[in-house]
């Protein structure tokens, strides 16, 4: 995939991501308060406790992230940026959870600021080899919000964040280049396959009336195919693949080459070995060092395979069902 050179640009966008970190650590007594949200729409116990056990990520609201700004600066076009931005869409999706719990709208606007922030940073995290994680974890982000009940005043919001998402999915999905040497793409690296197919999938759900889009999905198909035929999907591209397969959901057409990916709690365990009562493995520090991101970013993507698992068996919209 195509890089870009650096650009005055991205100076401005660091401003942003600064910016938008102060704004989001004022809310820290919010992040871990955020487990006591309980509002007249309660959600049975299944559900709420899988929701609930995403919440302790949410700790990593208030870290100090001057140290990853500063790196970002200086390493702008870093092929590891996606993943440090996959942390934040992780924040996202916890303060979302609790929304879909209690419905208080500082809470959404919370979760909002957060997939706001990435979206807006693609300079940072996109045209390279792993954007296609971001991408397609944005897409399922803006699944749920879209999905959302009632979601008070932040209806035009949310439209401009789709409007956003669809075309940073579509000029990704215009920078790939052709197929050529898919069983090479995949055997090499399983992980930038699964990004691959992860940007073509989500641009076709998002634009279903683009010209392009049964393209974009026969191409995200065939990727899935080599995967599963080769037994080459790491960890990481079977959680990328999942939210592949979960894009198609709402839908209800999801190609037949990604049934293999569905969603498990089980794929949880890749990334994290104590799981008892949803805890992380990693304390968030006060200030986050290189050293400590290792482990934020690990879980980061436990919590996004929980999130894949809970989609699974209570599909975004399946909230509003009367009780």
């Amino acid at each position: 995939m195509s890089t870009r050179n650096r650009n005055p640009r991205n100076t401005r966008f660091l401003g942003t991501v600064v910016a938008i970190f102060t704004a989001l650590l004022l809310a820290a007594n919010l992040a871990f308060a955020i487990s006591g949200i309980d509002g007249p729409h309660r959600r049975p116990n299944g559900r709420d406790s899988q929701l609930r056990a995403m919440f302790p990520f949410a700790q990593y609201a208030t870290t100090d992230w001057s140290a990853v700004t500063a790196a970002l600066n200086e390493r702008p076009l870093a092929a590891e940026n996606p993943r440090i931005f996959s942390i934040f869409l992780s924040l996202g999706n916890v303060f979302l959870s609790g929304y879909e719990i209690g419905h208080v709208q500082s809470v959404l606007d919370r979760s909002m600021g957060y997939f706001e922030m990435v979206a807006a940073n693609e300079d940072l995290w996109g045209h390279r080899p792993l954007a296609g994680s971001v991408v397609v974890y944005l897409g399922v982000s803006l699944i749920r919000l879209d999905s959302e009940c009632d979601v008070g005043t932040s209806a035009e919001r949310i439209a401009q964040l789709r409007a956003r998402v669809a075309e940073i999915a579509a000029s990704e999905a215009d920078e790939i280049a052709p197929i050529e040497d898919l069983t090479s793409l995949v055997s090499a690296s399983p992980e930038e396959g699964a990004a691959r197919a992860a940007i073509y999938a989500t641009a076709a759900a998002l634009l279903p009336d683009d010209p392009r889009s049964a393209e974009w999905t026969s191409n995200a198909s065939t990727i899935a195919a080599a995967l599963t035929s080769a037994g080459s999907a790491s960890a990481e591209a079977s959680l990328t693949m999942s939210l592949v397969e979960l894009i198609y959901e709402p839908s209800g057409d999801v190609p037949r080459a990604l049934a293999a990916f569905a969603p498990s709690k089980p794929l949880v365990m890749a990334f994290r070995h104590d799981v008892s009562g949803g805890g992380q493995t990693a304390k968030a520090a006060p200030a986050l060092d290189s050293d400590a991101l290792d482990a934020v970013i690990q879980d980061s993507q436990a919590n996004e395979a929980l999130l894949a698992a809970y989609l699974r068996q209570f599909p975004p919209g399946s909230q509003c069902e009367i009780e």
